[in-house]
Formats: C-alpha cells, sequence, structure tokens
C-alpha cells in the first residue's frame, strides 16, 4: 500500500470531531493538532470555494497533500459545517445580510451607495413575515409543586425538589399515584 493510501486510511476525524464538540485539547497529540489546523483551513476554503473539487484542488497545492487525503478532509469539513458552506438560502440570507451590514456601517463608503444599501436592507425588512414574540417566553417562570399531607399544603419549587435524594422524589411519585382528569388539571392551573 502507498504511503499516501496507509494516511488516509488511518486518518482519525473522530478525535477531531470530540474536539470540536466538547472543546477540550487534553486529547490533541501534535498529530491531530496538525490535523485540526488543516480542517480549520478547509473550512475557510470552503467559505470562498463551496464547489467540492475545486476546495480539493485548493487544498492539494496549500498543505502538499495527496488527492484523496485533501478529499477526506474536505468531505470531512463539508459534513461538520455543511450549513455555512452549502448553498442553502439560510447561508445565502446571512452572507448577504452580514455583506449588506458591512457596506452599512463602512465608514469610507459614498453617501450614495449607504442610501442604496439602506433601501435594500429596508425592502427585505419589509418582505420579512412578522413574528410575534410571546411575552410570557422573556418572564422568568418559576414551577412550584403543591404538596398536600393530612391538610397542611406546602409549595415546593424546583430547586427545593431537586435538593430532594432521588431515593425520597421516588417514593413521594409512587404515592402520588392515580390520575388527573381534565376537570382536575384546570383546577390544578387556576389555583
Amino acid at each position: 500500500m502507498s504511503k499516501s493510501l496507509e494516511s488516509v486510511s488511518n486518518l482519525n476525524f473522530d478525535v477531531i470531531k470530540e474536539y470540536l464538540n466538547t472543546g477540550s485539547s487534553g486529547a490533541l497529540s501534535e498529530e491531530y493538532q496538525r490535523m485540526l489546523d488543516i480542517c480549520l483551513d478547509c473550512y475557510q476554503m470552503l467559505k470562498k470555494y463551496p464547489q467540492r473539487n475545486i476546495c480539493i484542488r485548493r487544498l492539494m497545492i496549500q498543505r502538499e497533500l495527496a488527492y484523496n487525503t485533501a478529499c477526506k478532509y474536505v468531505d470531512f469539513a463539508r459534513a461538520t459545517w455543511g450549513n455555512y458552506v452549502d448553498l442553502k438560502r439560510d447561508f445565502l440570507e446571512t452572507f448577504f445580510m452580514e455583506k449588506l451590514l458591512a457596506e452599512i456601517s463602512d465608514p469610507d463608503a459614498s453617501d450614495q451607495s449607504k442610501a442604496k444599501n439602506l433601501a435594500t436592507l429596508q425592502r427585505h425588512l419589509e418582505a420579512m413575515p412578522e413574528q410575534k414574540v410571546d411575552p410570557k417566553l422573556m418572564e422568568k417562570n418559576t414551577v412550584y409543586i403543591q404538596v398536600n399531607i393530612n391538610g397542611t399544603v406546602s409549595r415546593l419549587s424546583e430547586e427545593e425538589l431537586e435538593q430532594i435524594p432521588v431515593g425520597i422524589r421516588q417514593k413521594l411519585l409512587a404515592m402520588m399515584s392515580g390520575e388527573i382528569t381534565e376537570d382536575g388539571a384546570v383546577e390544578l392551573l387556576e389555583s
């Protein structure tokens, strides 16, 4: 087996994926750090050259990699950061907005250019659908569990319930057998 084919079959992207998901760099040896650097370079290239073959050729030249090895890196980067590099509507809208806002805030841009970009931004905002925000989503909701033992009613917050050991919580839940009817649920919510 040739050295380039052997190196492709030995590439272990699981360690790189674990690093990207957890941020833990303790597991990265010098070889894996090099792989991570190539993956990040590949991601930057994919932003400029989203076509797979062009990116593979550029990576081969820049990092002096064999074709099969460059393919593995490009495919890994596309699989990992695919939402950012594929030419999907979300990607294009984000790219468009970032570029538009950069041009609007550019101090060297002419007033005519800024006015044109502001008008484009206004048309884009007018075409966006209205989004109604539920004001209750912005509030801090505190949930209490009401416990009735021998006529004594106690309210326990989620934090207090989490402090009760798991075994005792399970016993309490086992004691509360029976289903709540729809009317009973409404009554509980309104109390």
